[in-house]
Parts: structure tokens; sequence; C-alpha cells
């Protein structure tokens, strides 16, 4: 388009108006179509230049469902037919500057067509033009229209100095839009004569052809406004704002409120913005002159308020300007002067280095025009030292420098740095939101706020770490680092951030474990099997801590501070234990003997496991008669009946919660008596456990159930060995006497038999009733058998097993032999060679606890001299 809509003038005379009485007056969009408020028509400002010379408002499509919808039924019978349904042809039309551009002729188009064509060409709303030809004739709406109507449409020529030339002169609709909307247009161009009522003044209008009634003075606040007078040149009295629907008296004039009120109920507001505006699209712009600058940072627009508001216009209108560059801060006059552009206010720039250092560019500066800054008040001058946005202004401070923003922790830290700071800028950091974040300037060894989270933060050889808020709570790092009153934001802090939250249990880059407290650092000789999921700290970070105590080694009992519960340590959880008597059943495996009293961070690390019970604890539940059998595996094993539970212990059952059940497995139950501890086998005889050789052992019945050594510990042992006699009743007449051979109990006829037979073997183990039970009853055994027993010697074994050594067995001849020996045998007992295979998980305390030998012991049997450095596969020689 070659016709130029906007007009130097026209700018001017609203950034004067906007100068004088502010924005407030002015909407920022159009907003939907509404009944109109006499209350808010202004006579100074009727509609503004965006709206009214807005072209690319409506499509032919939407300005014919428009007339469409204005007209429901057409009573027109004849020529001339309703608007909308009105088809002629147009002549061509040549350019005429300062009005219109040439027009094409066409053939039998539409009355919406012709609307369409000449808002583009002569740059007028044809929401304009459609207000107009009603207010002017009504024939919008006409639905038995008049040939006068068509003939005087837009009212072009119908002056009132003689009103009888109207519809005689440019008659007919599309001369009479041509040249109306021409004549809008060319209201504005400064060639013309039209300067008398000039926007930016207050200006005197009557308020009808009768000078008697007066006239009304205001501000003059838009070129369209002044356009509206030029054509009508009178406004609304009071009267006629009144009865905005109706009629006002005698000096009433309705054609300019006419026009704002049949605009308003039809399309909505009749403001628009001034030199910033955006399309449907949304993107915003400044326009100066015929140039329109993208702005791409919303804050901007609101810095370039006393410009006017953001008005909604057409993607085409704004089309119409040549698209400049993308619009920064940084605008210059035509002096060349540099500004900063925040908050309404213009603060003078005072040359390109510091515009430079300010992340701009003296050569991207967008040149405004000298009415356009005029508009905005100036400032003081810039600086490169910002502040925040608190009220701290003593401590929220922010360096740029080569447009990096970089927060000054305190003075001292700048100080530290050696710098020396500007006087501060008259804007606030949220003006650099575009500007990218550099490292704070803060003292090393700092410790802050992040004042976003509110975390204290450490700031040590170029990295930035977190505490956590519980540890926080627990420990105070302002001991060993140089505290600070003042906080840096998260953004800042984000440019050093090491990715670490310092937590009261760490481990450094060598795998060296400590819990933090008050008073320091201590050492976790064997942390991994405390804590998982420690955060690594640099050693340097933990050198700045003392150390503190002697290391500790897992597993030990510990409570937090200022509780009660005590907790096992061990394999990575925390597990509460309910007495002493149940902890003391752990002694045998503890590294540290006493209770060690954690803060309640370092505390809340370990993972928390349910209920630690005493091994060889006999319970039962308030809603349970069954009796569990507590092993350091943690399972409770169930017995199948209270006897059974007597063979183990003599032990009556504890009561507990079944809560405290919770971490124990109880699906398995206790049904037979041979169990097997650290490699050796017993029997559960009333009570207590007796060792049996595997010999003897190959001839009992039942599976052998393996408990924890640390379960073992808790029972009652007694020295007598098992060998292959029982007697039931012992010590009284009706005493009787078993052999326990090929899994069967056999009854020995007399008390003479079994001493006979049982030679040097262990004598018979007095047994309940219960409990020979148990052995399944088989032949008696014959009194002719004199055959004495022998004493079996156990095969040597490399590593403890679970299944017994296949000992020859000691059943005696069916046949008694005929050279008896006369002696037992003297054959000494060979002590097996045990060894173990370390395996994951197994710490050299563990092993020597399961073996029930000295730790020291066992590391100097197999020439070890750091009880930590073990390895999974290594053979181990038990002693």
């Amino acid at each position: 388009m070659t016709l130029r809509r906007w007009h130097r003038g026209w700018a001017f005379a609203v950034v004067l108006l906007l100068a004088l009485i502010g924005v407030t007056s002015i909407k920022s969009e159009v907003s939907p179509a509404e009944a109109a408020n006499a209350s808010r028509f202004d006579p100074g400002l009727i509609i503004s230049d965006s709206v009214f010379y807005d072209f690319g408002t409506m499509s032919v499509a939407e300005i014919q469902r428009f007339l469409d919808s204005k007209v429901t039924k057409c009573l027109a019978t004849s020529a001339p037919v309703c608007l909308k349904d009105y088809r002629t042809s147009t002549p061509a039309k040549a350019a005429e500057a300062g009005r219109c551009d040439a027009m094409p002729a066409k053939t039998n188009i539409s009355a919406a067509e012709i609307i369409y064509d000449i808002a583009h060409a002569c740059g007028i709303n044809p929401r304009v033009l459609l207000v107009t030809l009603q207010k002017e004739q009504g024939l919008v709406q006409a639905t038995n229209p008049t040939w006068y109507m068509y003939r005087a449409a837009l009212g072009y020529g119908c002056p009132d100095s003689d009103p009888g030339i109207c519809g005689k002169v440019w008659t007919g609709l599309f001369n009479q839009l041509h040249k109306g909307a021409g004549q809008f247009q060319w209201y504005g161009d400064p060639r013309g004569s039209f300067t008398y009522l000039k926007p930016g003044r207050t200006v005197s209008v009557r308020y009808s052809p009768t000078a008697s009634c007066g006239s009304k003075s205001f501000l003059l606040k838009s070129q369209a406004t002044a356009a509206l007078y030029y054509y009508t040149p009178y406004t609304p009295n009071s009267a006629a704002l009144k009865n905005l629907y109706s009629t006002g008296d005698s000096c009433s004039a309705y054609g300019n409120r006419n026009f704002w009120r049949f605009f308003t109920d039809w399309f909505g507001s009749t403001i628009g913005g001034g030199f910033l505006l955006q399309s449907n699209a949304g993107v915003p712009y400044l326009v100066v002159d015929d140039t329109r600058y993208r702005i791409d940072e919303p804050a901007l627009v609101n810095a370039l308020s006393p410009l006017g508001p953001l008005g909604t216009i057409s993607t085409e209108y704004l089309d119409s300007f040549k698209e400049g560059q993308v619009l920064n801060r940084l605008v210059k006059s035509a002096t060349g002067k540099y500004y900063f552009i925040e908050g309404g206010l213009k603060y003078p720039v005072a040359n390109c280095a510091l515009a430079i250092t300010l992340g701009l560019n003296c050569d991207t500066a967008v040149q405004l025009t000298a009415s356009q800054l005029a508009a905005i008040s100036s400032g003081a001058s810039m600086s490169a030292l910002i502040m925040g946005s608190t009220a701290d202004t003593a401590t929220d401070r922010y360096l740029i420098i080569d447009g990096v923003k970089h927060e000054i922790l305190d003075q001292a830290s700048a100080t530290a740095a050696n710098l020396t700071l500007p006087a501060k800028a008259p804007v606030a950091i949220s003006a650099f939101a575009n500007l990218p974040w550099g490292a704070p300037i803060a003292k090393d060894s700092s410790l802050f706020v992040n004042r976003t989270n509110g975390l204290r933060q450490i700031l040590l050889s170029g990295h930035i770490y977190s505490i956590a808020a519980a540890t926080t709570t627990d420990v105070d790092f302002a001991k060993w680092f140089a505290g600070s009153a003042a906080t840096l934001a998260a953004d800042s802090i984000r440019t050093l951030d090491s990715g670490v939250t310092i937590k009261s249990i760490v481990v450094d880059e060598n795998g060296h474990y400590f819990w933090l407290n008050a008073n320091g650092k201590q050492q976790l000789s064997n942390g991994e099997t405390v804590v998982s999921g420690a955060p690594v700290v640099p050693s340097g970070v933990l050198a700045k801590i003392p150390n503190t105590g002697t290391a500790l080694t897992a597993p030990f009992f510990a409570n937090a501070a200022a509780t009660a519960s005590v907790y096992l340590i061990r394999d990575k959880k925390r597990r509460p234990t309910v007495s002493a008597a149940d902890r003391a059943k752990f002694a045998s495996i503890l590294a540290t003997p006493a209770v060690v009293t954690l803060n309640n961070s370092a505390m809340s690390q370990i993972s928390l496991a349910p209920t630690l019970l005493g091994p060889g604890n006999l319970l039962k539940t308030k809603t349970s008669d069954t009796l569990y059998f507590i092993d350091a595996s943690d399972h409770a094993y169930r017995f199948v009946n209270p006897t059974h539970a007597k063979l183990f212990t003599a032990a009556k059952p504890k009561l507990v919660k079944a809560s405290q059940l919770a971490g124990y497995s109880t699906k398995s139950k206790i049904g037979g008596y041979r169990v097997k501890c650290d490699g050796v086998e017993y029997f559960a005889i009333d009570g207590k456990l007796r060792p049996v050789l595997a010999g003897y052992a190959t001839s009992y019945p039942g599976k052998v159930f393996t408990l924890d050594s640390l379960t073992c510990k808790t029972l009652a042992k007694s020295t007598t060995e098992v060998g292959r006699f029982i007697v039931t009743g012992s010590g009284t007449a009706s005493a009787k006497y078993y052999l326990v051979q090929g899994l069967k109990k056999r009854l020995v006829a007399t008390k003479k038999q079994y001493l006979l037979i049982r030679g040097a073997t262990p004598a018979a183990v007095p047994v309940s009733g219960y409990f020979a039970s148990l052995l399944p009853t088989g032949s008696a055994l014959a009194a002719s058998v004199k055959t004495v027993l022998t004493v079996p010697t156990p095969a040597p074994s490399g590593t403890p097993s679970s299944t017994p050594s296949a000992t020859p067995s000691a059943t005696p001849s069916a046949t008694p032999s005929s050279t008896p020996s006369a002696t037992p045998s003297s054959t000494p007992t060979v002590k097996p060679v045990v060894k173990y295979t370390v395996k994951s998980g197994d710490t050299m305390n563990g092993i020597a606890a399961r073996f029930n030998v000295n730790v020291n012991t066992l590391a100097s049997v197999n020439g070890i001299t750091n009880l930590n450095l073990i390895s999974i596969g290594q053979i181990l020689v038990i002693p």
C-alpha cells in the first residue's frame, strides 16, 4: 500500500495528550460489543486512531454476515434492495495522494465487497464505514430503503450551510463511500487545510448549528476524533447523552453521539492503542513513524507505558508498517543521546562503553521521535551497579560486567575482589531479566543463605554447596566458615552450584565416611554399612571441619539426641529396640560397645526398619496363642505347640504387640529338635542344646534346622554330648533306656544291657516323654545283644557344612562278636580345619561372631593387618 495512514502530526498529538492526561482514560484493547454507557463518552476521544484507521478488521464474508444479521427480513419488493442484497458494478479509480490508493473496476459486486475494497484503498476501518452509513442514513438496518438513502449514503456533500444539495453530487453507494473515506483520510494530511482542530490542544465545538445553544471546550486527543468533528461538527450536549437511545432537547445534535453509540453497541470499544500495537497474534510492536519494532521482552511494554496502552489492531493494518529490528531497552534521540527505558522513565546512558557493560549496543538502539521521547520523563543516570527487588539495598546488589549479571554477596566480598563500586543505578535488577547470570561476587569460604529456598550455602574454591535444613538445625557451620548476614538468589547460586547438598552423614571422594555434629566430624570406619546414598563432599570442604572423637565402627547402638529410643545401626538400617535385655543379646557383634548419641538429622539419614527383637526370645501376641521364636536371621519361627517350645527354652513367653513382629518372617515352623549352630549340630532337649557328633546324629530322624549364631548364643547349652542312647524317667524305678538306631528308638531290655553295649560312647541323655515321642518306635533290642558300641571318628571338613558328614554307622552287629573289645576305643577326635570364603556384605567382625572367635585372632591367623580390607572370594582359615 502506497498510502500511509500514520501521520507525524498525529503522532505528536498523541504524545502530547498522553503527557497531559496520562493513560488512564485509554483502554488497552477493543473489547467485545456491549450496550453503550454514556458516562464513558469522551468528546475529546470519540475513537482512537489505531481503531479508526485499522482497515483490516473485517473480511468480505464477515461484512456480509454483519449486514445479514442487521436485516433478517428485507421488506423491499423492488429496487432499491436492502444493503445486504445490494449489488452493482464499480468504476476504476486512480490513486489520490493523501486520500486513497488506486482501485480497479469490478463488475456486479456486493455492498460488502465495496465496503471492503474502499476500506483497504483509503485506509479506514470498515466498521467506521458501516457505522457512518447507519448514523447518516440508517442504511445498514433499513428493511425498505429509498434511493435517497443510497444517493447520500455516507452524508458526503451534505453541508449544513446548503442541505438542499445533499444526494445530488457524488451520488450512489460507491461514490459516497469512496469520497467520504478519502475525506476521512485527508483530514489528517498535513498538506491539507484542516488544521484548526489540532489533537493535543483544547478545542471548542458547538452543540448544534444554533449558535445560541453554546459550545463545549475539551482536550482533543486523537486525529480520528478530529476527523469526525470535521465531518459532523457538533458534540452532544448533556441532554443527548442522558437519553442515549432517544432524543435530547432542542439544542441536541446526534451525529457523533450516534456514531459512538452504534460503534460501541456493534463492535465494542472505540479506543485502541497509540504507539504500542499488537495484532490478534499477540506480538507487540512499537511504532515509530512508518516503522514497527517488535518487542520480545513483555516487561518492556510496561516500561513504555507513557507512550500509551497496548492496542489490538488487525494483522493487515499492522503489516502496512515497515518491519524494523527487535526493540531493546536502549533507545536514542536524533541528537545522539542514549537512554535506558524502564518503569515509564528514560535514564541517560553516558556513553556506548557503559551500554556494552550493560549488555546493550548503541548500534541497535532504536531512534524515537522527539515527541515520543518528550512523553517519557527522565530519571537519574545509569550505572553498572544495580539494586535488587528487596528492600535490603545494602546487600541485594548486582554488578553488570560485559552484559553478565554478578550478584554481590556483601561489602566484604566486594573488598576481597578489589572492586570499587560505582554509584547505584536508579533501576532494579528486574529490568535486566534478559541478561545471563554470572558467578556471584562472594568471598571464599563464605556461609550465606539462598534467598529463594532459605537453605544455607557454602562457597569454597569456586563451588557452592547447599546444607540440608535438618543438618543446619543440628550443626553450626559458622564455626568453620565465614558467616554472612547477606543472601544470594538461586539464579546466582546456580552458576557455581556443585549439585551437592551436605547432610549430617557424608562421604568424601576417597570413600571415607563421617558424621557431622556440633563439635566437628567423626569418622565412620565402615560407613557403607551405616547409610546408603550419603552425599559425596570434597575433602577440601571437610578439611575445614575439625575431627572429633575416635572412629565409630558399625554395628553399634545409637539414640537420637534428646530421645530415649535406641536403635541398632547395621546393614544400612536402624532398628528400634525394645529393652536393654534384648540389646545385651547383640553385644558379641558390636564393634562400638557404648550407645552412641547421633544428632536427629544424622539419624534420619539412616533408613528406619521394623522393631528389632532379642534373638532367642519366646514371644506371643495379645491376639493369638501362637508362640514365636526369634532368630537373628529376621525370622520369627512358630512352634507347633507350647510343649515343643520347652525343648528349646525354659523361659516363659513375653507378650509383644503384633506390629513388633512386622520385621520378621513368620511363615516357617519349628517341628523338630535338631539344630545347627556355627556348623555344629545340637539337639534341643528339654530347654537346653546338647551337642551331638555327626556319627551319632545320622541315627536320629528329623530335619536339621540352622539358627543364626547370635540366636545360638542366647540359648542354654549343655556340655554333655548326645550319643546313641536316651532314657525316659531317669532316676526312677520305671526308667526306660532306648538305643536310637536306623532313625528309630529301640527299647533296651535292662539297664545292665544298656551299660554293656554302651561301651565308651556318651551316656544316655535323660529326655522327656514328649521328646521321646518325636522318635518313631522300632522293635525292642533282643536281650542277647551284647556288642559294645565304639566312638565314631568325624571326617575333616574344609568349610562349615549344613549337611552331616558321612560318618561310618555305629549300628551294632546283629550277631554278637566272638571277641568283643575289652576297652573302649582310644582313637582321638580330630578337629577339622575350617575355612570360610568371604561373601558380599561380610565384615571381619561379622565373620568372627559367626564362628565365635576373637576378631584379632582371626586377623592374625590370616595375616590381616587392616580389619576393613577383606575382599569377596578371599578364603579365611577359622582358628
